[in-house]
């Protein structure tokens, strides 16, 4: 656990550094992120152990697609892409350090290109724990990854509405279907447009909370029907259920804060199409979690798209210094608490970090 509370502390003495000075900061800290998520063992995230899915089906897999799948369902263009790397050197480190590589650089040019305080962002992607996520759910951020360059492409007005449309489908059945959430940014691109009351954001974070505590009961109701929903997404159920973590009331209140705080530190009524992106994600996780599993999943995305809305809105107020050091304040404790109970929980089973070189 040290490591990460290390890393944690470096961050924090980032925060007391000036804009142009955390910059350079940011790339210091995003290369130490970057080598130990690349040359972490088998050992640090739940699917890649030696025990999981992810080695199993890495071990039997070649270009016969009868070898695909001995430990669980991939997509097929992961499982060509997991083939293809094991032909080029049969080391399953090579495999997953590799894939880390790509995911981490596909999401760092997202932020580079989109945010206006990059180290902020990078502070807010570690301490809400996507960063210890990308340890675990491999597949969902390679593909998550992919679709942000798709989205910067479609942001910067290089890729048409089908056309975004289309290239989002396309990645999501070929490396993981959770990622088709990105269709509706064409919608909230046309509702930015709208001017829209802050009340009704804050009177629908206090709905999503009211059916969070109350759609729990429903539950045990659900797994009765496992056969429908397949064993393993039944066992993620029973699993949030259970350990509390996926579907923490702790969490949920987080989440619905730092929705809250932003949307009233915003400026004006007309909100972006990643804030909205964010937002809807988060209220819907509250809503549905307790029936819909892939709520916990897609909410993954929506803290990605959190980290460029948060550091923009901060940048908002450049020129009022005690309203931008109030919203960071509050967020930071916000995401810190999020990080220590996540943490302490070990989410992912990401303690103890182990390195392959040290």
């Amino acid at each position: 656990m040290d490591i990460y509370i290390y890393i944690y502390a470096l961050f924090i003495i980032g925060l007391l550094l000036t804009k142009r000075n955390r910059t350079h900061y940011a790339f210091f800290i995003g290369i130490i992120l970057l080598f130990l998520g690349v040359f972490r063992a088998e050992t640090v995230g739940t699917d890649i152990s030696l025990k999981g899915p992810y080695f199993r089906n890495w071990i039997f897999s070649d270009w016969d697609p009868s070898t695909w799948n001995k430990g669980t369902p991939f997509e097929i263009g992961f499982n060509l892409y997991m083939v293809f790397l094991k032909s080029i050197w049969p080391n399953y480190h090579f495999f997953y350090g590799i894939t880390f590589l790509l995911s981490f650089c596909g999401i760092a040019y997202f932020v580079k290109k989109h945010s206006k305080d990059v180290y902020l962002s990078v502070f807010i992607l570690y301490t809400l724990f996507v960063y210890c996520f990308m340890f675990n759910i491999v597949r969902q951020m390679f593909a998550a990854s992919i679709c942000l360059i798709v989205l910067h492409l479609y942001l910067s007005k290089r890729l048409k509405n089908i056309i975004f449309v289309f290239a989002i489908i396309a990645v999501s059945f070929l490396f993981h279907k959770s990622n088709m959430i990105f269709v509706i940014i064409p919608i909230l691109k046309k509702l930015s447009d709208i001017s829209i009351n802050k009340i009704v954001i804050y009177l629908l974070c206090a709905l999503s909370f009211i059916l969070f505590i109350n759609t729990s009961f429903l539950t045990p109701y659900i797994l009765n029907y496992n056969y429908l929903l397949g064993e393993r997404y039944a066992g993620y159920i029973e699993w949030g259920q259970y350990a509390q973590i996926s579907y923490s009331t702790l969490e949920m209140l987080l989440y619905l804060s730092i929705v809250t705080i932003t949307t009233f530190f915003h400026k004006g009524n007309k909100f972006s199409t990643l804030f909205w992106f964010f937002v809807i994600i988060i209220l819907c996780r509250g809503a549905f979690i307790n029936i819909f599993f892939i709520f916990a999943r897609i909410s993954i995305l929506a803290l990605l798209i959190f980290a460029v809305v948060f550091a923009n809105v901060y940048e908002s107020y450049s020129n009022d210094k005690k309203k931008r050091t109030l919203y960071l304040t509050l967020i930071a404790i916000m995401t810190s608490i999020v990080f220590f109970d996540a943490l302490s929980k070990n989410y992912s089973e990401v303690i103890p970090y182990v390195n392959t070189i040290f």
